[in-house]
């Protein structure tokens, strides 16, 4: 864990006394496509589902972080009903490029603390089909870019399937079947930017004081 985070518990804060981002991909939600026609760049329609969801997910950690939850046109439930009786995958594309450009936008935009000047840290966090968004998300814009992974606290893949090698927690380069090459698979406690994968998930920030901040997380699924 690098970046803001380390700082937590010290003498710096972040925005509003949160210690660090989260930056969530909400499950899959939709029932049939939003927007309905997907043509050209046709803005999505409200969907209260879909932050009815992200609030009842992540609004527990509202006190701990700052939440970004961008909206994406998903594959909807009936895509995925088509999907097994015909064998034919969903198509999460248009739903990826959504999140992607959230993520370039938000790490553009807002990781820059306007207090300390300095990248925040972030938890990215995703569910079911936003599970799936969050971790090709960590392979294309963090796994590789060492300027990018010290800002990353944490991820948490609820639902998700992140492969590792069965000697080490993470592909270390040389491995293109793992998940992430750079980010380790949690298997302890202490395992450094752990992306773990369950039910339930402890979220623990350590400073050079010992441990500063605790989250504690359970899903609604």
């Amino acid at each position: 864990m690098g970046g803001v985070g380390r700082k937590c518990g010290g003498t710096v804060r972040a925005v509003g006394g949160a210690c660090w981002d989260c930056f969530f991909g909400y499950p899959t939600v939709d029932l049939l496509s939003n927007p309905v026609l997907r043509i050209g760049s046709l803005p999505l329609g409200p969907d209260d589902a879909a932050a009815a969801v992200a609030y009842a997910q992540v609004g527990p950690l509202l006190s701990h972080c700052r939440v970004f939850v961008p909206a994406y046109r998903q594959a909807p439930l009936a895509a995925h009903i088509v999907g097994v009786l015909t064998g034919a995958a969903p198509d999460y594309a248009l739903g990826l490029e959504d999140v992607e450009q959230a993520w370039q936008t938000y790490w553009r935009d807002d990781n820059i603390d306007p207090v300390t000047h300095r990248r925040r840290g972030v938890v990215v966090i995703g569910h079911s089909q936003g599970a799936a968004d969050a971790a090709s998300l960590l392979r294309g814009r963090v796994d590789g870019h060492p300027d990018v992974r010290p800002s990353l606290v944490s991820a948490l893949l609820l639902g998700g399937n992140v492969q590792a090698p069965l000697d080490r927690p993470a592909g270390s380069g040389s491995e293109p079947e793992a998940a992430f090459q750079y980010l380790p698979v949690c298997a302890r406690a202490s395992a450094a930017v752990p992306v773990p994968v369950g039910r339930l998930f402890v979220v623990q920030a350590t400073g050079r004081n010992g441990p500063t901040a605790r989250l504690h997380f359970r899903p609604r699924l």
